[in-house]
């Protein structure tokens, strides 16, 4: 850049009168300094709208990592309380007509463990390492799964489903709504954390064994109720 020697102005160097007061520059005074590019300076606004996408980056970040604590565990059940657990869902997989089975959340809870084999350990991407299932009131039921990503991040996926019996044999699971860590998800990626709940129980041979028995589901806080067809 060429600076004018009248009123101080920046010029290109190619420029023969200067721009602000058309006065003649001085050309004799060029020195090789002027061919260097002027350094571009970021513009607060451009400094201030980068500062808020790091911070917005990092707090989706942390809501997606918060740990979740399960809500309910088989762990806190005694060895002869676990045993009867298992023996309640046993029960399940053969027809008994009439009959009503109730689980606690924690029996649910260590049901739900011992039959998806967790913790698991391994190379998978998303390895499961714990399940905690509460019954609500609306029959609603919330479930955490703790996983592990890579087997080495945690994080935990949350999953609000309402079970329904449409007919007989038959078990639906509606997702009311599914969260990362602690961030709510909506839409496809709603869709997509449900998934990763839902595939554990619909490829497990014991819990669609006991959803063809099924007339029909009760939940109430603390209590889920499955209800075998009449005969």
């Amino acid at each position: 850049m060429i600076q004018c020697p009248n009123c101080g102005s920046d010029n290109m160097v190619n420029a023969i009168f200067c721009r602000q007061c058309q006065k003649r520059l001085n050309l004799d005074e060029i020195t090789p300094d002027a061919f260097d590019e002027p350094e571009k300076k970021t513009s607060l606004a451009t400094r201030v709208t980068t500062a808020v996408i790091v911070v917005v980056l990092l707090a989706v970040i942390g809501l997606l990592l918060v740990p979740v604590k399960l809500p309910a565990s088989g762990a806190s059940l005694s060895e002869p309380d676990k045993a009867k657990a298992d023996g309640k869902f046993t029960a399940l997989q053969r027809p008994h007509p009439g009959r009503q089975v109730s689980f606690s959340n924690n029996e649910a809870s260590h049901v739900a463990t011992k039959v998806l084999g967790l913790p698991r350990t391994g190379s998978d991407q998303m390895l499961p390492q714990a399940i905690g299932i509460q019954f609500l009131d609306g029959g609603n039921v919330r479930i955490v799964l703790q996983h592990k990503a890579f087997g080495k991040i945690p994080f935990c996926t949350t999953v609000v489903t309402k079970p329904t019996v449409p007919a007989p044999g038959s078990m639906d699971f509606s997702i009311e709504s599914a969260s990362v860590g602690m961030l709510p998800f909506v839409g496809p990626l709603k869709a997509r954390a449900a998934e990763q709940v839902s595939r554990l129980f619909s490829t497990n041979f014991q819990f669609t064994s006991a959803r063809v028995n099924a007339a029909s589901v009760e939940i109430a806080a603390d209590k889920g109720t499955y209800v075998f067809p009449a005969r």
